[in-house]
């Protein structure tokens, strides 16, 4: 019960914290046009928050000449001025030396722009208050680097930690993923990247790249996890698992990991979750103890507990398919110093054509430093060919940092290049769920139905609540409902899967094919099932100098992002997706607002400058189309003739409410059906 008023407590008090950020920063905007009118003489009719159409307002109040109040729709605010309107309520110009339409071009711009001026001086107090206060970004560390991406063929690989963007040296995840998203056509976007084992700073530039499905450019890299777990989740059981869960008061909320090693031997220091990984591959037979740290409160100091991993087996079917071709190769890496060319297909590993691709990753790294033959297949002067090629694979880990990424190639992280897998069924082991299912050598896996595990009325696992369909071959990707896929994102969204039975269509049979895979005893999986959270780091309360000098560089980047995005949306490479309204502004700042003051403030200033820049924007009626009518004045020696007027007034009125109400319907609509 009380810990139920606390929750509804602290939800009522972030609600409150959003009303009023948001409010205060319309106030700010409004208060500098009221200032700047006042300061020029100009009479001021009304200050409202809110818009009072229909007589809708909360309340409202008189104090000397003018009108203060808050009214019932809540979409922005204004000040009313005497003569904003240049003819008076009986038709004919006023006359009234207070009349803001009788102040000269100069005064008018300043009254127009002083909205503006203050979201942006508001911008620069906000930023700098916040890194006064300290604050926590994500480094651009990188934990995954998708196979086939910019990113992957450019040459940047897992664990670089990038410094610099296109020369600028204050670098974090967020810098960069904007620097990418909001990139030109046909633009590099170049890292200065610092790689582990490397002494100098390499430089790498990367093109952009918007796929298909995507909603702007990206590069396909995710930020690594660090050491510490979440507070809700810190396990998840795979069914490949051959022990029990650690418990629960083991893996602490929050706490660290800081030393690992296998159960009887000795356990080292781990300083990222590099060092753990390493850790856990180079004893992925063994069960694993890692040491964890709780996070020191205030009221108690910190405690070490201990905790066993059990080893986790790889889940399959039984079955070794066929080696697709060669789709990406890294810039700089063995396999291009080795000859391998896109497009060319593995048939011989040291002389024998019975390898499983699958198996490739664990088998290089088990060769790590000892040259490789292999026999590929390949156009020789336009006819199909052979070439024969050695490699020497590095240490690189595989399977570590591999996620289901959809339609995501198969990475050999030992030579720096990545392969499809064919759903052709080269061989089935005896007494496999292959076997069992009726499954022979020649077979084509055409799709997989994996439905969602119901237990007790409830959903289990973490699919989707309708069965999902994965299809392997071309005809089938374009039918509705199907999801393609490559065939090693579906088998690892089946290591992560709680254990139950899926679907194959086949090519040589009309009916699908019940199997459920079963863990590979003699296969075994690094990755043990720690929920880990993004790494982070603090940034501690800076001197004022230093604090306002980052709190401008901030304001700047958010005034030229916002004009990218906008080109960006001009040109088609950023998707009206990524637009929001009212409700997902809303729904952003309720979210800051529960993570904690500096959050809050730092998307209040990052909202105070949006509202700066856009309503500068030429468009009336917001501040730029009315400085942009002062400004024809001035070049005309008189004002824009009125039916000019009306019909740019009304253009631009249309266009502003169309896409307020475009944005607040697309915010609506992904609330209830997502952003799919």
């Amino acid at each position: 019960m009380v810990q139920n008023l606390a929750l509804a407590l602290g939800m009522i008090f972030n609600v409150v914290k959003v009303v009023f950020g948001l409010g205060f920063v319309i106030f700010i905007h409004e208060l500098g046009h009221f200032l700047a009118a006042k300061w020029n003489g100009v009479k001021v009719d009304k200050f409202y928050l809110g818009f009072d159409f229909f007589g809708l307002r909360i309340m409202s109040f008189k104090y000397g000449e003018t009108e203060y109040g808050i009214g019932g729709i809540p979409l922005g605010g204004y000040v009313k001025m005497l003569g904003e309107d240049p003819v008076s309520e009986g038709g004919q110009p006023t006359n009234d030396p207070r009349a803001f339409s009788n102040k000269s071009v100069s005064a008018r711009v300043v009254i127009l722009s002083a909205g503006v001026a203050m979201n942006i001086l508001l911008g620069l107090i906000v930023f700098t208050t916040t890194h006064m206060l300290g604050v926590v970004e994500q480094p651009a560390r990188l934990g995954l680097v998708q196979a086939g991406s910019p990113a992957y063929e450019a040459g940047l690989r897992e664990g670089d930690e990038i410094l610099t963007i296109n020369g600028r040296g204050d670098a974090n995840f967020q810098r960069m993923r904007l620097a990418v998203s909001l990139s030109a056509a046909n633009q590099k976007v170049v890292f200065g990247v610092k790689r582990p084992g490397v002494p100098e700073i390499l430089t790498i530039p990367v093109e952009p790249r918007r796929q298909a499905k995507a909603g702007m450019p990206n590069i396909g890299v995710l930020t690594c996890e660090s050491l510490s777990f979440y507070q809700d989740v810190q396990w998840a059981e795979f069914p490949g698992s051959d022990g029990p869960a650690p418990p629960k008061d083991a893996l602490q909320p929050e706490g660290t990991i800081f030393e690992a090693g296998p159960v009887g031997g000795s356990r080292s220091k781990v300083d990222d979750i590099f060092g753990l990984d390493r850790i856990l591959l180079e004893n992925r037979d063994k069960p694993v103890e890692i040491t964890v740290e709780s996070k020191p409160e205030k009221d108690k100091p910190s405690k070490t507990t201990k905790a066993v991993l059990p080893v986790n087996h790889v889940m399959t079917f039984g079955l070794r398919l066929t080696p697709g071709k060669v789709t990406s190769i890294q810039a700089g890496s063995i396999a291009e110093k080795a000859g391998f060319r896109k497009s060319d297909r593995i048939v011989k590993v040291d002389g024998r054509d019975d390898f499983d691709p699958m198996h490739l990753p664990d088998d290089l790294y088990d060769r790590a430093g000892k040259p490789v033959a292999f026999v590929v297949e390949r156009d020789v002067d336009g006819k199909p060919g052979t070439a024969e090629l050695t490699a020497t694979p590095d240490s690189s880990m595989p399977w570590i940092n591999m996620m289901a990424v959809e339609d995501e190639a198969f990475k050999l992280p030992g030579l720096g290049m990545a392969m499809s897998i064919d759903t052709k069924v080269a061989a089935v082991a005896e007494n496999s769920p292959a076997a069992r299912a009726g499954i022979k050598p020649g077979a084509v896996i055409r799709e997989m139905l994996i439905s969602p595990i119901v237990e007790n009325g409830k959903q289990k696992d973490a699919t989707s609540e309708k069965p999902i369909r994965l299809v392997f071959v071309e005809e089938l990707k374009s039918e509705k409902g199907a999801s393609s896929a490559s065939w090693s994102s579906a088998f690892l969204s089946l290591q992560y899967r709680p254990k139950s039975e899926v679907q194959l269509t086949l090519s040589d049979s009309p009916k699908s094919v019940a199997i459920t895979p079963e863990p590979d005893l003699k296969w075994t999986n690094p990755n043990r099932g720690l929920k880990l959270m993004s790494i982070h780091r603090e940034i501690p309360p800076q001197p004022f100098g230093t604090a306002i000098k980052r709190g401008w560089n901030e304001t700047y980047d958010n005034v030229v992002t916002i004009y990218a995005t906008i080109r960006s949306l001009f040109s088609g490479r950023v998707s009206t997706k990524h637009m929001i309204g009212l409700p997902g502004i809303v729904s952003v700042a309720y979210q800051s607002a529960d993570a904690g003051i500096v959050p809050l403030l730092a998307f209040l200033g990052m909202l105070s400058v949006n509202l700066a820049v856009l309503n500068f924007l030429p468009i009336p009626p917001l501040d730029g189309g009315q400085i942009a009518f002062v400004i024809a004045e001035k070049i005309r020696g008189k004002p824009l003739p009125d039916s000019a007027l009306n019909v740019l007034v009304i253009g631009g009125l249309v266009l502003v409410l169309s896409l307020m109400t475009f944005t607040i319907g697309q915010d609506v609509w992904f609330m209830i059906f997502g952003r799919g």
